[in-house]
């Protein structure tokens, strides 16, 4: 009996997903990012050069993206080509705290 509730509840979720996306064309859209940067080593180079000392801390990254999709309807709906709904454009900003501290010693 639970495999079967479980098939009916995804075979439901999988239908109204697939609803959204004929509703949901729209030209401009934008998203948010969020994630983090963790360092490989503590003990950190440049150009093969030990650096003496310096750490660097994980720490969390943010950002946004906004783009655009080139199809005839949704935001700013112009008639484009039929074959330009194949393209669209994106940025992306991201903020990336990168902290450094030393842990003693010194550059050689």
């Amino acid at each position: 009996m639970k495999k079967k509730t479980y098939a009916v509840g995804v075979a439901v979720l999988l239908a109204v997903l697939l609803a959204l996306s004929g509703v949901a064309q729209s030209a401009m859209w934008v998203g948010a990012e969020l994630g983090g940067n963790f360092p490989m080593s503590p003990m950190s180079t440049a150009a093969g050069k030990d650096l003496g000392g310096v750490n660097f801390d994980a720490t969390v990254i943010g950002g946004a993206t906004i783009g655009y999709d080139f199809v005839n309807s949704g935001t700013g709906a112009y008639a484009w080509p039929d074959w330009m709904k194949y393209f669209s454009i994106a940025t992306d900003i991201t903020y990336n705290p990168i902290r450094v501290h030393s842990i003693g010693g010194g550059m050689p």
